[in-house]
């Protein structure tokens, strides 16, 4: 039997939200009548790293990984263990104002990564990623002083973050802006009127470290599906097979019709879809209500026609902060239990029971 996890962050309306869900189309009311409904905790209580890998089925009070080994095991790194790795983000200042460079095209990017290797020396590599994202893995103990994420790195300023810095790091920060600040690339970014990509700046420090597998057989172990840096991070980090992620960069929305054409080839996958969380993020009912037929369309009507050749096993996460709707439809055996797929069922059912981790691990594990 085929089966089949479709994560969607943003999906489940908050207090304040909209909700699309009681206004299914006709693909999402055939699921939803055939769906066993359970609302389910999405992350623990208490603060964790990876809170997004119960999208992957792992536990998040048991999986630890930041964003530097997750970048680094992204882009297919192997730092030795021990190492610390930073996620190295490709941004842009005139030594006080920071930004991320507008119009930056991977060759580009790729050829400032490529001259800031003389920066390199036997305790400090860089590992050339995609667009703005890299990894630096370094030799060096953790920095007594974290640096600051690129969201508070512009709130700050260039000088009063590179200021906090550990000394060693502060210098390769400011090397970098005075040798990629002279770049032809950046010469031509003026010329056309486009502010420099000039700053390497290191965040997110983890140790390599080593992580068990997802399964121990590797038939059991889902495909990922996703645009997302941290999740093909994790996903490789724990022997996940996963789909490239330029299936999904540089597009407003995830291409759907392609993703339903490749899972018919799948018995087991995970598509993650971040759109909804970014609609969700700047308050836009219209393209929420846009992305909701689209996901019905492009994906979920497709996966149903199959269904009807070949038995699979379908679950949708519709995620909020704290709390989320999972269901699951057998196209085989359908058993559903009465609860509505929306936000009525966090209202009606009291506390949720269990964790999304729970549900993902239990569509893969579960006997046919």
């Amino acid at each position: 039997m085929r089966r089949i996890a479709v994560i969607v962050p943003g999906w489940l309306a908050g207090a304040e939200g909209d909700s699309l869900l009681v206004r299914p189309g006709e693909a999402l009311q055939a699921w939803s009548d055939a769906a066993a409904v359970r609302v389910v905790r999405t992350r623990p209580e208490e603060p964790v790293l990876c809170p997004d890998a119960a999208y992957l089925g792992l536990n998040p009070e048991e999986f630890h990984a930041e964003p530097g080994p997750l970048a680094a095991a992204c882009f297919g790194a192997q730092p030795p263990w021990g190492s610390t790795v930073f996620h190295l983000s490709l941004l842009g200042t005139d030594g006080e104002a920071v930004w991320a460079p507008e119009a930056l095209t991977d060759a580009d990017a790729s050829e400032l990564v490529a001259a800031a290797r003389v920066l390199e020396t036997a305790s400090v590599r860089l590992v050339e990623g995609e667009g703005a994202d890299h990894a630096l893995n370094t030799r060096w103990p953790p920095p007594e002083a974290e640096p600051r994420w690129p969201r508070g790195l512009t709130e700050a300023g260039y000088g009063q973050a590179v200021d906090e810095l550990d000394p060693w790091l502060r210098s390769w920060v400011d090397d970098s802006v005075n040798l990629l600040s002279e770049h032809d690339v950046n010469r031509r970014r003026m010329d056309l009127g486009l502010r420099p990509a000039n700053l390497l700046w290191p965040w997110g420090p983890g140790a390599a470290r080593s992580h068990l597998p997802w399964s121990q057989d590797p038939r059991e172990r889902p495909v990922l599906a996703s645009g997302s840096i941290r999740l093909h991070g994790m996903a490789r980090l724990v022997a996940l097979p996963r789909w490239p992620r330029a299936l999904f960069r540089g597009r407003s929305e995830a291409p759907l019709d392609r993703l339903a054409e490749m899972a018919f080839g799948e018995s087991r996958l995970i598509v993650h879809l971040a759109e909804f969380g970014r609609a969700r993020a700047v308050a836009d009912p219209e393209r929420l209500a846009w992305l909701q037929r689209w996901l019905e369309e492009r994906l979920l009507r497709p996966i149903l026609d199959q269904a009807r050749k070949r038995p699979t096993r379908l679950l949708l996460a519709a995620l909020g902060e704290r709390v989320g709707l999972v269901g699951v439809a057998d196209s085989e055996r359908a058993k559903p239990n009465g609860v509505p797929f929306d936000e009525r069922a966090v209202a009606d059912c009291g506390a949720p029971t269990g964790f999304l981790h729970e549900a993902v691990r239990a569509l893969f594990r579960e006997e046919d």
